[in-house]
């Protein structure tokens, strides 16, 4: 029987558009996250409403959304997430700054560009991780002081 994990990430991957110019092999989040260890689940879906639906099934504690998801859909569904769900870090295509202040705005936790991402990506993480666990500890000792 398999140990429960410790910590769970969703990854949205949307899938490439097959009109695009260039290679077919796309830069990804997984390899940065999977070095974070076994006691990290991370699991790679292709839309934000399959990660909204996977959050929504057991706890997730970050989901990561890789370049791909149209702006509007996923600006709307960043200020959908913001009350109701885990932090979100987004990664921004090469030379995307707009993607990355845009995705401050609508209250992603994190943005980090994809280049960067071997490197930055599993602290980035870690860190969210770590605030919104700090963040749920608190909310449930103020709901049992309050009761």
């Amino acid at each position: 029987m398999p140990q429960p994990t410790m910590v769970r990430i969703v990854v949205v991957r949307p899938s490439p558009d097959p009109s695009a110019s260039g290679s077919s092999e796309r830069a990804s989040a997984l390899p940065a996250l999977e070095r974070l260890g076994a006691e990290v689940a991370v699991e790679p879906v292709a839309s934000l409403e399959a990660a909204r639906a996977r959050c929504v099934e057991e706890e997730v504690d970050l989901i990561v959304v890789e370049p791909g998801s149209p702006s509007v859909e996923l600006g709307r569904w960043l200020d959908a997430m913001r009350e109701a769900g885990p932090p979100v870090l987004a990664l921004t295509a090469p030379g995307d700054d707009a993607s990355a202040l845009e995705g401050f705005r609508r209250s992603a936790g994190d943005c980090v560009a994809l280049e960067a991402a071997e490197e930055a990506l599993p602290v980035a993480a870690l860190d969210l991780i770590r605030r919104h666990r700090a963040l749920a500890r608190e909310r449930l000792s103020e709901q049992r002081v309050a009761s």
